[in-house]
């Protein structure tokens, strides 16, 4: 009977929708981290693995209702002084939309937080630390 229920529940759950997002620099991004879109959390990372190229690839686990056109990008922001990170989506003006399994093409690494500081400090003291 519970395996009957949990069966039923699944065909009544719509799946989620899947997408890829690949980056240079993933600065923390871990499972479980939030993706949103305009201030509104629409998802999870539910993994991130290096690919072939070296590259940090997130698995994004989406609302199923969400639409996102095939130029919609993706960036990772710092959530919080603690150092978590979000995914943050940014839909383009496409008219084909991403389905399960899609890659979006166009994202922004992680600014880690020594980067941003050695740029501070070049700033201040006009020297280049590089």
């Amino acid at each position: 009977m519970a395996v009957l229920a949990a069966s039923v529940v699944g065909v009544l759950r719509p799946a989620p929708l899947v997408l890829h997002a690949c980056f240079v620099h993933a600065g923390g991004l871990e499972d479980g981290d939030p993706v949103m879109l305009n201030g509104v959390r629409v998802g999870s990372v539910a993994d991130v693995e290096l690919d072939a190229e070296l590259r940090a690839c997130a698995r994004l686990r989406l609302r199923p209702s969400l639409r996102l056109d095939r130029d919609t990008s993706a960036a990772i922001f710092t959530l919080d002084v603690l150092g978590g990170k979000y995914v943050s989506l940014e839909p383009g003006g496409d008219s084909t939309l991403l389905v399960s399994g899609d890659e979006i093409h166009y994202t922004q690494s992680a600014l880690p937080l020594e980067r941003i500081l050695i740029r501070v400090l070049e700033h201040q003291m006009g020297t280049c630390f590089d």
